[in-house]
């Protein structure tokens, strides 16, 4: 059978799904992955069949008024804007789209694809299986919709989930526009996701969310979707730089700082706070730079600069990972058994940011407060005994799970029914 992964964002988006098709392939199936343009040669370097759109994620993300909105945390405004970005070049994304799912039996579709996969499952009679990187939008009575932190409302806990509906109104016209041109009627994607019990996702480890009571029977929690170290150890974007090793081999275990594929809203900001604790501390800075456009980093003895990294790799060589706290760089700090200092922007990353405080292997600081002095007092905490022993006792339970291969099993077992 041919599954068509469909999937739009950044490279975190991205990753957790080549996970998937591989282990899809490992298992005889054929895998697809349908994704922005700026990612082929990415995901051709795992051997993985890719299928491009015409889009490129990383510049559509490189705009004043992007850096604008992440700088004020909104995620409604955010999605509102990306809808409007996009709005343009979306009857020829749609087209590809539709033509690259014709000959696949099944699909898989990402958080911002989920409708669009959905529509198109109607229209072609495909079965449609949704994985959900991020904070849990399924409603339950244990817990309160992502927005509202880690705090138990009790019974008003369900009642959040209405939220959801303002999730729709970001997407019901560029939905609505796409379920007209197949020629379908109107629905509320949103509504009929809530009532159809299919089959939901959510890739984060049983160690840090428990699949509640009252979920339907399709809706299931895995572990991290995690590469498998042999599918990258050769890949072109995860090799070391020229004179890394022997920069790690000089010194003390460094402090790794990155954001990944979101923009650092304020780059001098950040910049001034790195060359701040190495001009006054004995910390050694490994910086990635990831997506984000940065004019000048000063040289330092201390700081190491690179444009990406292999996190499994990587990380494990490091003392505290200071990061932006979406999910995926969480799980892959976590499994690296090494404490976490989430640097909140958007989206699930202050959740993140909560939880990890909660579990007692980091500290979290929205972006808009942090300092130098914040940003040094949450290092000294990290660096205790209590956060070190809790960041490696739970990162060696992560690390006994196989996210990619539960997902592919009850994805077999939910598309053969």
């Amino acid at each position: 059978m041919k599954y068509g992964i469909i999937v739009m964002g950044s490279r975190g988006d991205v990753q957790p799904f080549i996970a998937i098709a591989l282990d899809l392939i490992n298992k005889g199936h054929d895998a697809v992955i349908i994704a922005p343009e700026n990612f082929k040669d990415y995901v051709e370097g795992f051997n993985v069949s890719f299928r491009p759109v015409s889009t490129n994620a990383e510049k559509s993300i490189q705009t004043p008024e992007i850096l604008k909105l992440l700088k004020t945390g909104n995620i409604l405004r955010f999605i509102s804007h990306i809808n409007k970005i996009t709005a343009e070049t979306a009857p020829q994304l749609n087209k590809e789209i539709v033509a690259w799912t014709l000959d696949c039996d099944f699909l898989i579709a990402a958080s911002l694809t989920s409708f669009m996969a959905l529509c198109i499952g109607e229209k072609y009679n495909k079965p449609v299986g949704m994985v959900f990187l991020s904070m849990p939008i399924t409603p339950t009575r244990e817990f309160p919709h992502a927005i509202f932190g880690r705090v138990n409302l009790g019974w008003l806990n369900k009642a959040t989930y209405k939220l959801n509906s303002l999730l729709w109104l970001s997407f019901k016209g560029a939905v609505t526009g796409f379920r007209k041109s197949l020629g379908l009627p109107y629905k509320n994607m949103m509504g009929y996701l809530g009532r159809s019990n299919t089959l939901t996702l959510y890739p984060m480890s049983k160690h840090l969310l428990t699949k509640p009571k009252d979920w339907v029977s399709n809706t299931h929690v895995t572990g991290f979707l995690s590469l498998p170290p042999d599918s990258r150890a050769n890949h072109f974007m995860d090799k070391l730089p020229d004179g890394f090793e022997a920069w790690l081999k000089a010194g003390d275990q460094p402090i790794y700082i990155g954001f990944g594929s979101i923009p650092i809203p304020d780059p001098v900001k950040l910049v001034g706070i790195m060359m701040e604790i190495l001009n006054t501390t004995d910390h050694r800075i490994l910086f990635c730079i990831g997506w984000s456009v940065i004019a000048e980093i000063p040289q330092h003895k201390n700081l190491f600069v690179v444009p990406s990294v292999n996190h499994d790799r990587v990380l494990p060589l490091c003392k505290v990972a200071i990061i932006h706290g979406g999910i995926g760089t969480v799980g892959a700090v976590i499994k690296s058994k090494i404490p976490v200092i989430i640097v909140s922007i958007l989206a699930d990353q202050p959740y993140n940011g909560k939880m990890v405080e909660q579990l007692k292997i980091g500290v979290h600081i929205p972006f808009k407060t942090v300092n130098t002095q914040k940003l040094l007092k949450a290092i000294a905490l990290t660096q205790t005994e209590e956060y070190k022993r809790n960041a490696e006792t739970l990162g060696e339970k992560i690390n006994m799970e196989d996210g990619a291969a539960e997902c592919v099993e009850i994805m077999e077992a939910y598309f053969n029914r």
